[in-house]
Protein backbone atom coordinates (compact mmCIF):
# COMPACT_ATOMS: atom_id res chain seq x y z
CA UNK A 1 0.00 0.00 0.00
CA UNK A 2 1.45 3.58 -1.20
CA UNK A 3 1.48 6.13 1.67
CA UNK A 4 0.78 9.97 0.85
CA UNK A 5 3.99 11.77 1.61
CA UNK A 6 3.63 15.68 3.12
CA UNK A 7 4.09 18.22 0.88
CA UNK A 8 7.14 19.47 2.86
CA UNK A 9 8.70 15.20 2.30
CA UNK A 10 7.26 15.40 -1.40
CA UNK A 11 9.26 19.03 -1.93
CA UNK A 12 12.32 17.11 -0.05
CA UNK A 13 12.79 14.42 -1.99
CA UNK A 14 12.63 16.62 -5.10
CA UNK A 15 15.40 18.79 -4.14
CA UNK A 16 17.78 16.11 -2.75
CA UNK A 17 17.52 13.85 -5.71
CA UNK A 18 21.14 14.92 -6.70
CA UNK A 19 22.13 13.72 -10.31
CA UNK A 20 18.39 13.67 -11.74
CA UNK A 21 17.00 15.42 -14.17
CA UNK A 22 14.83 18.25 -12.67
CA UNK A 23 11.48 17.59 -13.85
CA UNK A 24 10.81 21.26 -13.64
CA UNK A 25 13.89 21.53 -16.43
CA UNK A 26 11.10 19.37 -18.78
CA UNK A 27 8.46 21.56 -19.14
CA UNK A 28 8.03 23.34 -22.43
CA UNK A 29 8.94 26.75 -20.86
CA UNK A 30 12.54 27.55 -19.58
CA UNK A 31 12.49 27.61 -16.04
CA UNK A 32 13.18 31.53 -14.44
CA UNK A 33 16.04 31.84 -12.50
CA UNK A 34 15.63 30.63 -8.69
CA UNK A 35 12.05 29.36 -9.48
CA UNK A 36 12.22 26.02 -7.80
CA UNK A 37 9.45 22.83 -7.14
CA UNK A 38 8.99 25.07 -3.55
CA UNK A 39 7.62 28.05 -5.40
CA UNK A 40 5.59 26.14 -7.44
CA UNK A 41 3.49 24.00 -5.16
CA UNK A 42 2.90 27.18 -2.48
CA UNK A 43 0.67 28.70 -5.93
CA UNK A 44 -0.88 25.54 -6.67
CA UNK A 45 -1.80 25.61 -2.77
CA UNK A 46 -2.41 29.06 -2.87
CA UNK A 47 -5.09 28.52 -5.93
CA UNK A 48 -6.44 25.30 -4.68
CA UNK A 49 -7.37 27.72 -1.56
CA UNK A 50 -9.31 29.95 -3.70
CA UNK A 51 -8.83 33.23 -1.97
CA UNK A 52 -6.53 34.60 -4.52
CA UNK A 53 -7.21 35.48 -8.10
CA UNK A 54 -4.05 34.35 -9.41
CA UNK A 55 -3.54 37.32 -11.87
CA UNK A 56 -2.54 39.29 -8.53
CA UNK A 57 -0.57 36.37 -6.71
CA UNK A 58 2.79 38.07 -7.18
CA UNK A 59 2.76 40.19 -3.89
CA UNK A 60 2.36 36.88 -2.29
CA UNK A 61 5.36 35.52 -3.72
CA UNK A 62 7.28 38.74 -2.48
CA UNK A 63 6.19 38.61 0.91
CA UNK A 64 7.05 34.55 1.32
CA UNK A 65 9.24 34.13 -0.55
CA UNK A 66 11.12 38.07 -0.30
CA UNK A 67 11.78 37.68 -4.13
CA UNK A 68 11.48 41.11 -5.94
CA UNK A 69 8.59 42.27 -8.19
CA UNK A 70 10.34 41.01 -10.89
CA UNK A 71 11.48 37.54 -10.12
CA UNK A 72 8.45 37.13 -8.41
CA UNK A 73 6.04 37.92 -11.95
CA UNK A 74 8.90 35.70 -13.90
CA UNK A 75 8.08 32.70 -11.42
CA UNK A 76 4.55 33.64 -11.82
CA UNK A 77 4.46 33.73 -15.11
CA UNK A 78 6.29 30.40 -15.50
CA UNK A 79 3.64 28.95 -12.76
CA UNK A 80 0.74 30.39 -15.18
CA UNK A 81 2.31 28.79 -18.48
CA UNK A 82 3.23 25.34 -17.19
CA UNK A 83 0.26 24.50 -14.92
CA UNK A 84 -1.52 22.68 -17.87
CA UNK A 85 1.42 20.84 -18.99
CA UNK A 86 1.98 19.90 -14.96
CA UNK A 87 -1.39 19.00 -14.22
CA UNK A 88 -1.35 16.59 -17.74
CA UNK A 89 1.66 14.73 -16.56
CA UNK A 90 0.65 14.27 -12.76
CA UNK A 91 2.85 16.82 -11.19
CA UNK A 92 0.59 19.43 -9.94
CA UNK A 93 0.32 18.56 -6.18
CA UNK A 94 -3.17 19.60 -4.14
CA UNK A 95 -4.59 18.77 -0.98
CA UNK A 96 -1.90 19.65 1.50
CA UNK A 97 -3.72 21.62 4.45
CA UNK A 98 -0.11 21.53 5.86
CA UNK A 99 1.59 24.16 3.94
CA UNK A 100 0.40 27.27 4.79
CA UNK A 101 1.48 31.00 3.97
Amino acid sequence: MMTQMTLFETVEVAENKKGDIDPLDTLSVKRPDGCTLRHLLYLDNLRERGSVNMLGARPYLVDRFFFDETAAGEILKFWMSTLEERVKRGDKVVGFEDYHD
